[in-house]
């Protein structure tokens, strides 16, 4: 990336897109992603993660000009006896951690 396309980059409106678990929410999330990309001129960042189950990184936008930006989060681990924990009870505890990791890659992001 060169100075020019930076300075340029950096004065477009920008979105941070979180999905749920699941493609259900990753599918829809990454259109979005799209149409703010290629008819809005936002930049977006993206996140993903393995443990949310879909990976839009398969098929990454053509069509949205470079301007949505994928970050893949690493695997969350939970403290303790997470074996016997059920799916509901373990979802808010992976979005609290998971938001954390947000966070850190949000405020190191250029």
């Amino acid at each position: 990336e060169t100075l020019m396309e930076w300075q340029e980059q950096r004065q477009k409106p920008h979105v941070a897109i979180f999905p749920g678990f699941g493609s259900g929410h990753h599918i829809p999330l990454l259109q979005l992603a799209k149409q703010l990309t290629v008819y809005h001129g936002f930049s977006v960042i993206f996140f993903t993660a393995k443990w949310m189950g879909a990976s839009p990184h398969q098929t990454p936008p053509s069509s949205s000009g470079g301007m949505i930006r994928f970050i893949e989060l690493p695997d969350v681990q939970i403290e303790g006896d997470h074996a016997g924990m059920s799916f509901l009870v373990r979802i808010p505890l992976l979005l609290e951690k998971a938001n954390i990791l947000v966070e850190d890659a949000l405020t190191s992001f250029p």
